[in-house]
């Protein structure tokens, strides 16, 4: 092979994963707009799967991915089984775009040229929103009057992709990367994470430093471990205070502002301290345990009873097995950002999403450059420019 047929075949290779990039962030994008549109979603969707299937049947799977495979199969099955068939599909599409895009990506290493501008652009639009004068509301209410859900967008903007939680996710995971190369202060990172109005993620992106900070200054000790083991202290302990947590909660009103809803945080601490929540964990395959919530009521304020703890609608989706078994080895792979997955998993549940796969393990991947430590043999990390110019320099003479 030539030096010019190398890059030839190489720009080919960018080409293609830059525009899975693309099909990734409309994914998320279209999902946000009005209903004329969603389609699209679909269509990005289904493409997705076929760019997923193709780059991986070529390739040599390991044991965990084969292991992987099996259960979601088994996942299908029972799927297809319990649910209707549009649920069916709906269910399946999902399990498979995340089981897909976590073996993709984890073979492909491959940094996008685009993450970049969208992170700005997504981080400005929440900014001008913040201005709050005629030429912010300008550029704001055209974005929002493409939304789905204007309403929730007028009072908590979720900049490109119209959703807080996730547009928060988004641009928390390149904040990180950025303050590990020293590029930005972590304080700036609270401060755009505060902004975007979603908690669970700043939780989330602030435990992570903390846990980050410490572990610079205590490097024999495992600090990490220790606060996951608090954590887990804290959540037992709400369970036996039930009755005494949830009058904390009444001073706290548990409301929004406008007082017309519960608060997300009142709503999720009450589906950790109650055990009917909790019996989620028996639906081992998606659909074996089905219940009903009944509705959460508070002064007459009221709740759907669906479940908004991010892990528990994970295992709701994918069954406990698959659940279990996609989040060890998404930790795993992108160990860098444990301690963030592990707590925005209280809430949100994009874990199982291709863009947020893919920048999870993209920029662990650059961190654990940055300090040395890609050290797994069955998450090998390649340097690929490397091996890039290697070649490049072998084929030329």
């Amino acid at each position: 092979m030539t030096t010019s047929s190398f890059y030839s075949k190489n720009n080919l290779f960018i080409l293609k994963n830059e525009f899975i990039i693309i099909l990734s962030i409309a994914q998320v994008f279209f999902s946000g707009i009005i209903y004329p549109f969603q389609f699209l979603q679909r269509a990005a969707e289904i493409i997705l799967i076929i760019f997923f299937s193709a780059g991986i049947i070529n390739s040599k799977l390991l044991k965990w991915e084969i292991y992987l495979f099996a259960i979601l199969i088994l996942s299908i099955f029972f799927s297809f089984v319990n649910f209707d068939f549009i649920k069916f599909l709906s269910i399946t599409k999902s399990n498979l775009l995340g089981i897909l895009a976590l073996i993709y990506f984890n073979k492909i290493r491959f940094k996008s040229r685009i993450i970049l501008p969208v992170f700005f652009i997504s981080l400005s639009l929440v900014v001008i929103n913040e201005l709050h004068n005629h030429y912010s509301e300008e550029i704001i209410n055209k974005l929002i009057s493409f939304s789905s859900r204007p309403d929730f967008n007028s009072s908590r903007f979720g900049g490109v992709f119209l959703n807080a939680h996730f547009n928060a996710v988004f641009v928390a995971i390149p904040l990180i990367y950025y303050s590990h190369k020293r590029l930005i202060n972590n304080f700036f990172g609270i401060y755009f994470l505060i902004i975007m109005a979603s908690k669970f993620v700043f939780s989330a992106y602030l435990f992570h430093i903390i846990e980050y900070q410490f572990s610079r200054y205590f490097r024999k000790v495992n600090v990490l471990y220790w606060e996951i083991v608090l954590l887990l202290l804290s959540i037992i302990f709400l369970i036996f205070f039930k009755r005494n947590f949830l009058h904390c909660l009444d001073f706290f009103n548990g409301y929004t502002t406008d007082g017309e809803a519960l608060n997300s945080l009142y709503i999720i601490y009450f589906q950790l301290i109650h055990l009917d929540y909790l019996k989620i964990f028996f639906n081992i395959f998606p659909g074996v345990f089905n219940h009903d919530f009944p509705l959460i009521s508070v002064n007459g304020i009221l709740h759907d009873g669906a479940v908004e703890i991010g892990f528990l609608s994970l295992v709701l989706q994918a069954g406990t097995l698959l659940g279990l078994y996609y989040i060890y080895f998404l930790i795993k792979i992108a160990r860098s950002f444990l301690p963030f997955i592990l707590i925005s998993l209280l809430h949100v549940n994009f874990v199982m999403t291709p863009i947020i796969i893919y920048l999870l393990i993209m920029y662990s991947h650059e961190i654990q450059l940055i300090h040395g430590a890609s050290k797994s043999p069955d998450f090998k990390i390649k340097k690929y420019h490397n091996s890039i110019n290697k070649r490049a320099s072998v084929d030329h003479e």
